[in-house]
């Protein structure tokens, strides 16, 4: 369980990074993707550690 909140913690942290970073222009969103993209990385880490 603190590995989640921690992948969770670290997915919104850099989601808003990068929202702050490329929110110019028409990247609006970019933010939103890149953190589900690392979510879903961690996701995939921590199921394949487990095996």
């Amino acid at each position: 369980m603190g590995k989640a909140i921690v992948a969770a913690i670290i997915t919104l942290v850099l989601g808003l990074l990068i929202e702050a970073y490329l929110g110019v222009g028409d990247y609006q969103g970019i933010g939103t993707i890149s953190s589900v993209a690392i979510m879903g990385g961690f996701i995939i880490y921590f199921n394949e550690k487990k095996k």
